[in-house]
């Protein structure tokens, strides 16, 4: 995805996650719904550049932003499937990553 307009101030989450679970943490008031506020999710967050997981900081990127193309993909490996960041064609991030009863594990 191009970002073509970030209102300042804004923020941009790109990732994978439990859509249940977010869905969940929204309805009851968590605001922090967004790829890797949770444990089964990761994401990538625009104003710091950060890799998030389990609520916290599980590695420290690149920013990102207007006129920047993003991307996560999960591509398989000789190591087995990785969750893969891209910004504006190059790897930032690739986690090792397996699924268990729909949930993503690291």
């Amino acid at each position: 995805a191009q970002i073509l307009n970030l209102p300042t101030g804004a923020a941009v989450y790109i990732g994978l996650g439990d859509a249940e679970a977010q869905q969940r943490d929204a309805r009851f008031g968590n605001k922090q719904a967004h790829p890797g506020a949770n444990a089964d999710g990761m994401g990538y967050y625009s104003k710091t550049g950060e890799l998030l997981h389990r609520g916290g900081v599980h590695r420290t990127g690149i920013p990102f932003g207007r006129g920047d193309t993003i991307a996560v993909a999960v591509v398989r490996t000789q190591r087995g499937k990785c969750v893969t960041f891209l910004k504006n064609d190059r790897v930032i991030f690739q986690e090792l990553a397996w699924w268990t009863d729909g949930s993503l594990i690291y």
